[in-house]
């Protein structure tokens, strides 16, 4: 977990940004704050929400050309 953690592309964005000073830790605190909040907010949305008609399940799914690989 230690060596994935290394190359989590997130963290090393995170780190160049402190790193050059374009960014402070509050302010990344105040992102994860941010995103968590959205997060919450999304889960009660759904959790509150009717479940959607069976139906649903086949709305919205797009499946392009198949190309067999030679």
């Amino acid at each position: 977990l230690e060596s994935a953690k290394k190359e989590d592309p997130i963290l090393m964005y995170k780190n160049v940004l402190l790193k050059r000073g374009w960014i402070d830790q509050e302010e990344i605190d105040g992102m994860i704050a941010s995103v968590k909040e959205e997060v919450d907010e999304s889960i009660e949305f759904a959790e509150g929400s009717d479940p959607p008609a069976l139906d649903a399940l086949y709305e919205d799914i797009t499946v392009g050309p198949y190309i067999p690989q030679e």
